[in-house]
């Protein structure tokens, strides 16, 4: 069997590309030969096919190399014999013939042709030429070597100088050696080029020696092995790669429970791998593999379809690749997956088929797992993102404000209720930073942040006080924050997460909580409700205005103003001036006017100049309300069910404050306090003048029984005192008359007496009536007086008539008349 152009044996010689070479060689060469096949251990016809098959590359071989080492020195030493020849026939030029001296001229030329093939040679296979003369120590190079020493004659001492210092010694000794007897020299070592380039050469020489046995030249050359030293070196460290692959393999196989086939279809017969045996669950080596073997380890279930793929991959020529299951003696199930490729006889007939198997029950234990774990993920992903979405609207639609700062402190994201509570859109707060947007509003607030990214340190604080920059008021807003900052492994502050409650009407409301306290303590301190105006509206200011004023309807129905507050007294002075000068109009259109007249409540958030030159009486009074620079104000009514009692104003000027409806609320109920507080003291005031009148009733009433006491009495008196008198009989005919006549008319006064009770009640229940009729007043009076006469005989009283002429007569009530003249006479002489 023959090889081809690249050594590889082929089955068609005939249709291989050839190429014909010729080379002629001598006998030296062939000698060169044969020691170069001894080396390698080869026979001289595999050496010189060898070199038949190179004569095409670029690169050459060491068999080629040797062989034109071997032909340059066999010209060398033509050289050296025509050379001498050359020498003999200089000294014979003088006497030779004129044809002798034309063959010299021959022997130069051809001299000289020789020459110029060998320095062709000698450049074709890279090759430098030298001659040492060993008594002068001088050398002479082939013209080539300038390109590799840089020098064409020198001495050894330049020779060796060009040698790499660490071939230097050994070049040495080896040379010695040959000058001492050897004869023959061949070294390989390393040279530095005129351009500092290191190359590889190896030279081959041989010493001649004089009659004496004295070595006295030494002729040989120079190959330049730098590229064959490359490829031994490439050649070194592939075949150290490949054993390293080996290896590799072998471990891998071993490791990675891997296992080989290599089967003959043709014949039946199987060759496993020992991983192959572990992978079927076998003992290595305890069995013939077989087919059948394998067969009967596949799962019964899975055995179909393997072999179905066994057969559709030969039958579409491509490559084996199946996984499936295996059922081991002990029952345990494995998972393997299988490689094969299939090579094919000239039929197209399955042949061979080599493969490995590789045990990947783990691989599907981790894929099951895998699945399990990405059922799971699917299943987590899709709660995190509902829980994303429940985050997103509760970020977006949360009460509480939201926002991310970055390292920056700019804002990356923020929900609209935090955008709301500063008063700014969205937009203009993303990608602005704190300092940006608040620090010309709260400086503060810049400071606190400043310091939780100096820090690190969280802040929370409950009704902490900010002045956000949307707010037109200069009044601060409260709220509950939570600034949390996240540290990286830096201890450099990434973000800060923020929290924001508005609490500001929560805290306003307490505030005014308790200035209705303080303000209802100041209001029951005193029954004056003048005094007690004057001390809330010092508590008004400056909790709730800048200016306090108090206007009360009088009785008359005029209006007063009670009281002014400010805090600068040198205001307060100034106001009272102006208020003197330009009074409350109540024909006023809006204000503390329009409360009097409709009981209703009025507010201005913000007082444009139009409304003050509306209000203005004159340009001066206009020039004053400018010069106040009021800003809001608040008209509330002091009133009862009944009647308006007043109106107190609530004035917003160098605050910059604006009321709104949780002020004016605050204010309605500090009116409604202050109107009760009022009414309580007029009503105390008339509960006061009510005690009095009772009182003086009680003394009139007190007086009206002792007097009546005195009149029921009185009647009796002469009644008892003329029946004694009777009951002697001493008395004669005209006294009995007179003292029955007695007697019966104080009966008559008795009775008129109880009469004049029951007209009292009748009065007092308004079903009083009189009987009308003419009365004589002179006898009316005698007979009152008759009553009396005994009372005031039994007194010592004398009683004296001085009775004016009447004439006619009088309409009255004849019965109630001498009532009413005896108690008169009664009373003068009781007192």
């Amino acid at each position: 069997m023959k090889r081809d152009a690249n050594g590889k044996f082929v089955n068609n010689w005939d249709l291989e590309t050839k190429q014909r070479v010729s080379v002629s060689l001598t006998n030296t060469a062939w000698r060169s030969l044969d020691e170069e096949a001894r080396k390698q251990g080869i026979s001289r016809s595999e050496l010189i096919e060898r070199i038949a098959r190179s004569l095409g590359n670029e690169v050459g071989t060491n068999a080629e190399n040797a062989l034109l080492k071997a032909q340059i020195v066999e010209q060398q030493q033509k050289i050296a014999t025509l050379q001498r020849q050359k020498q003999e026939l200089s000294a014979l030029l003088e006497n030779v013939t004129q044809e002798t001296e034309r063959q010299v001229t021959t022997i130069l030329e051809n001299l000289q042709q020789t020459e110029e093939r060998l320095q062709l040679a000698l450049s074709s296979a890279q090759m430098v030429a030298w001659d040492i003369d060993l008594i002068t120590n001088h050398v002479v190079y082939s013209p080539n070597s300038l390109l590799v020493w840089g020098a064409q004659i020198g001495t050894v001492e330049d020779f060796v100088a060009v040698i790499h210092p660490d071939d230097q010694q050994r070049m040495i000794q080896a040379a010695q050696k040959a000058i001492a007897g050897e004869q023959y020299y061949m070294q390989e070592y390393r040279v530095i080029d005129p351009n500092g380039i290191v190359r590889w050469l190896q030279s081959q020489g041989q010493v001649y020696f004089d009659q004496t046995g004295r070595g006295v030249r030494m002729i040989g050359v120079s190959v330049d092995i730098t590229e064959r030293k490359q490829i031994e070196a490439e050649r070194s460290q592939a075949g150290e790669a490949l054993r390293e692959s080996e290896a590799c393999l072998q471990l891998a196989l071993k490791v990675g429970r891997m296992g080989t086939w290599n089967w003959d279809m043709q014949t039946g017969k199987i060759l496993w791998s020992e991983g192959h045996f572990t992978i079927l669950g076998l003992q290595v080596n305890e069995c013939e593999p077989s087919y059948k073997l394998w067969a009967d380890q596949v799962h019964p279930d899975d055995l179909a379809t393997t072999k179905a793929k066994i057969q559709q991959a030969i039958a579409e020529k491509k490559e084996y690749h199946h996984e499936y299951r295996l059922r081991w003696s002990d029952g345990s199930i494995h998972w393997v997956e299988v490689r094969g490729n299939f090579t094919y006889d000239s039929q197209r007939n399955p042949q061979h088929s080599i493969g490995a198997v590789i045990d990947i029950t783990e691989r599907k234990q981790v894929e099951q797992e895998r699945e399990q774990l990405l059922e799971r993920e699917s299943i987590a992903r899709t709660q995190a993102e509902a829980a994303q979405r429940q985050l997103t609207t509760i970020f977006e639609t949360s009460p509480v404000g939201i926002a991310l700062l970055d390292a920056e402190q700019r804002f990356i994201a923020i929900n609209e209720a935090l955008a709301q509570i500063n008063g700014l859109t969205r937009e203009q707060h993303l990608w602005h930073s704190i300092p940006e947007l608040f620090g010309q509003s709260d400086p503060k607030l810049v400071a606190v942040f400043d310091e939780i990214y100096t820090t690190g340190n969280p802040f929370i604080s409950s009704c902490f006080a900010v002045n956000v920059p949307g707010r037109s008021t200069r009044s601060p807003g409260y709220y509950n924050v939570y600034y949390l900052p996240t540290i990286n492994l830096n201890q450099q502050v990434e973000d800060v997460l923020i929290y924001v409650l508005d609490v500001t009407q929560r805290v306003r409301l307490e505030h005014g909580q308790r200035f209705l306290s303080e303000a209802s303590a100041v209001l029951a301190s005193s029954l004056d409700y003048q005094i007690t105006l004057e001390q809330v509206a010092q508590l008004i200011v400056p909790e709730l205005a800048d200016w306090c004023t108090v206007h009360i309807v009088e009785a008359d129905g005029s209006i007063e103003q009670i009281t002014v507050a400010h805090t600068d007294p040198a205001k307060l002075q100034w106001a009272q001036q102006i208020s003197h000068k330009y009074p409350l109009d109540p024909d006023a259109v809006r204000g503390a006017a329009l409360t009097l007249r409709t009981g209703k409540s009025d507010i201005l958030p913000d007082i444009p100049d139009e409304l003050l030159v509306q209000a203005a009486r004159d340009p001066e009074h206009l020039e004053i309300l400018r010069q106040v620079g009021f800003k809001s104000v608040m008209t509330v009514p002091l009133q009862t069910q009944a009647r308006i009692l007043g109106v107190i104003s609530f004035v917003s000027a160098e605050s910059g404050r604006q009321y709104d409806s949780t002020d004016l609320q605050l204010a309605e109920e500090l009116a409604r306090r202050a109107s009760l507080a009022i009414d309580n003291a007029q009503l105390y005031g008339v509960a006061q003048r009510d005690r009095t009148k009772a009182e003086s009733a009680n003394r009139v009433k007190d007086e009206f029984l002792a007097v009546l006491s005195h009149e029921l009495r009185s009647p009796l008196n002469p009644i008892l005192g003329w029946t004694k008198m009777l009951r002697s009989k001493r008395l004669d005919a005209t006294k009995t008359d007179l003292a029955l006549e007695t007697i019966e008319r104080n009966v008559k006064l008795q009775a008129q007496l109880i009469e004049d009770l029951l007209d009292v009640s009748r009065i007092l229940q308004g079903k009083m009536t009189l009987n009308v009729a003419p009365v004589n007043l002179a006898a009316t009076i005698a007979a009152a007086l008759e009553t009396v006469r005994l009372a005031a005989d039994a007194k010592n009283i004398q009683i004296q008539t001085h009775l004016n002429p009447v004439s006619g007569t009088v309409s009255g009530d004849m019965n109630r008349l001498p009532g009413f003249l005896t108690s008169s006479e009664k009373s003068i002489y009781m007192t």
